[in-house]
């Protein structure tokens, strides 16, 4: 086995805190992240005002749909339409495809030159397994790029001859993919990158944005998530909930949560971004942002485990990516001070600030318009497209 190397990726020494002056201290979110500050890092620099901003102001460019047809191939030739950097947007459990469009419009207002895509092959069915959620959204992935970018011919990414897909993609410069993930849509993502139809794509793995994610389980919810979990798990059978309780399996060791965080699915981004909140309700701060508890008990145990395996995964990204670079992965968690825009029994049971981390007018420009690293989302250095 590679040496490990030394944790320089995860700064947890350097810590920002960053308040719009425009909101009133009392309702204003706080946003702590131990990203450390970068070069370019502008105070003065804020985003649009608020009231000049639509939620469908940016149509989904990429759409599978809508990608036939001589205007499309136009696009395709077009300056502007040459694909650099595709963000796929992946809604969690019950969610649909546009609940991530807040997001959206953020980014695409500070980075206009990306492609978007709303996955769509999930909606409705995401009670089932995560291996079967995780297949859907690596063909739909594999099939936006193929008509993007088709250098894969016939054969694609999908092609069950060895070799032939990867050969194919080798030249194929000038493409940089992201996820943005909401709730469970995060471990959907991880699921898909462990398929092998991901493989041939891996190595074009720009930025990882997961907002919410449960990727340590549910271990840290109030007594009234503990009572749906069980409600879902032992009566509903939600597949997808079960898999996430790690109850699909008698040994905990042997459940698809810990055997994917076995696999190397962070490290082939370059960028780890893991955004949670202290009032969520739904995924604990802890599960979302890999953290470790300061008071462990034997339940916690395996959240431990997973944490460690999230870190020793990120320490060794040069060896296991695909394009053998490194991993630089940062937390942040957000307080909703005093929130108010959702009714008490949904601030009571944690819902409110899990759906607020979707929809906030006041922390995600701050997160997208000071936080974010400008090489997150930038354009690759090479364009190349054979159409």
């Amino acid at each position: 086995q590679p040496p490990a190397r030394k944790l320089s990726k995860i700064d947890l020494i350097h810590q920002m805190y960053y308040k719009d002056e425009k909101f009133v201290e009392t309702t204003c979110p706080e946003i702590v992240t131990d990203q450390p500050c970068y070069d370019d890092y502008d105070p003065a620099l804020e985003a649009p005002p608020l009231d000049v901003l639509r939620l469908h102001e940016f149509q989904e460019v990429v759409s599978v749909e809508n990608s036939s047809g001589s205007n499309f191939l136009d696009f395709l030739g077009s300056d502007e339409g040459r694909p650099k950097h595709i963000i796929f947007f992946v809604h969690g459990f019950m969610g649909g495809p546009q609940d991530l469009r807040c997001f959206h419009s953020f980014l695409k207002l500070r980075f206009p030159h990306v492609l978007c895509h709303y996955s769509k092959e999930n909606f409705k069915k995401t009670d089932s397994s995560f291996e079967d959620m995780g297949r859907r959204l690596a063909a739909e992935v594999v099939q936006v790029v193929e008509r993007l970018m088709p250098v894969g011919g016939q054969n694609g990414c999908g092609s069950s001859e060895s070799g032939v897909a990867e050969e194919h993609w080798k030249d194929a410069h000038g493409l940089r993919i992201s996820f943005v993930g909401h709730s469970i849509g995060n471990i959907i993502i991880r699921a898909a990158l462990a398929t092998p139809e991901m493989r041939c794509l891996t190595k074009f793995l720009w930025t990882f944005l997961s907002v919410s994610g449960p990727h340590t389980g549910f271990l840290g919810v109030n007594a009234v998530q503990r009572a749906a979990l069980v409600f879902l798990t032992k009566i509903r059978k939600v597949r997808s909930i079960c898999e996430l309780s790690m109850c699909d399996e008698k040994d905990p060791k042997d459940s698809f949560l810990y055997k994917l965080s076995k696999k190397p699915t962070f490290a082939h981004f370059k960028y780890v971004l893991l955004l949670g909140s202290k009032q969520d309700g739904y995924v604990p701060p802890g599960s979302a942002t890999m953290t470790k508890l300061v008071k462990v008990h034997k339940d916690g145990r395996l959240h431990e485990e997973l944490v460690d395996n999230f870190i020793g995964e990120v320490s060794n990204s040069e060896a296991l990516s695909a394009s053998g670079r490194g991993t630089h992965a940062y937390r942040y968690v957000v307080d909703f001070k005093n929130l108010k825009t959702h009714g008490v029994f949904q601030r009571v049971i944690g819902r409110a600030a899990h759906v607020e981390l979707l929809c906030s007018p006041t922390y995600i420009p701050m997160f997208t318009w000071c936080l974010l690293d400008p090489d997150m989302f930038a354009l690759p250095e090479r364009i190349s497209i054979n159409v």
